[in-house]
């Protein structure tokens, strides 16, 4: 019997931060944001897939609240919301 691998286990996290850089044509968003503890994650900078109809009312420099989907290899920005001031 061989062995098949097993499917990696779809991890959710919320954070706040800032955009960076949005490419909307290829479906993208970058965020400096903050540890995400759900991820086990320290604050960085990077980038995440996100559906285009997302990004309407976000701009670069934006500070937002955001929860995205972790497949183990990339994320996808689920929900973005301006964050409160």
């Amino acid at each position: 019997m061989s062995e098949m691998p097993m499917a990696t286990e779809m991890k959710h996290g919320r954070g706040v931060g800032t955009v960076t850089q949005i490419d909307a044509a290829k479906g993208v968003v970058t965020l400096d944001h903050g540890a995400i503890a759900e991820l086990q994650w320290p604050a960085m900078k990077m980038g995440f897939a996100i559906k285009p109809d997302l990004l309407t009312g976000i701009n670069v420099g934006d500070k937002v609240a955001f929860e995205i989907d972790w497949d183990g290899k990339a994320g996808t920005v689920t929900k973005i919301t301006k964050a409160a001031k």
